[in-house]
């Protein structure tokens, strides 16, 4: 279980997330909306390791989040304007989203046939229609789930 608790963080003299506290149960889809300015992103980025809050705390299962500076990879993270490099196929973005999330060859697989992206694995990014993107970004979002 995900638990923040009095999350904040100031930006100058302003605060973009001021003592935020929820809990997250284990595996699932969480959508993160609100207003522009709200501090979504500023959130994803403390999560993701990005940022280091001023103060309050987070946990995973009870353990501190930033033990050793080693964020759990748990996370997958799809944001509104997905933009993968143009240049690579695929199936290269993906193998390098498995190897930096640690996932298993089974794990990327099964991601791969759910999604219905095995006809499109060799064919550059830049060239699949934005459905396909789509699902491309859903892949590298859940590839590190376990």
């Amino acid at each position: 279980m995900l638990a923040v608790e009095k999350l904040l963080f100031w930006r100058g003299k302003n605060p973009v997330l001021d003592g935020i506290s929820f809990d997250l149960p284990g595996a699932g889809i969480v959508p993160l909306m609100g207003y522009n300015g709200a501090g979504k992103t500023t959130l994803l980025k403390i999560l993701s390791g990005n940022l280091i809050p001023d103060s309050g705390s987070i946990s995973w299962d009870s353990q501190p989040w930033f033990k050793s500076w080693e964020v759990p990879v748990q996370i997958g993270y799809l944001p509104e304007n997905f933009a993968p490099p143009q240049c690579l196929t695929s199936r290269q973005y993906l193998g390098f989203t498995r190897q930096f999330n640690q996932a298993s060859v089974e794990q990327s697989t099964f991601l791969i046939q759910e999604l219905g992206l095995e006809e499109q694995l060799d064919r550059p990014i830049g060239k699949l229609s934005k459905g396909f993107c789509q699902r491309l970004g859903l892949a590298q979002a859940f590839m590190g789930n376990k």
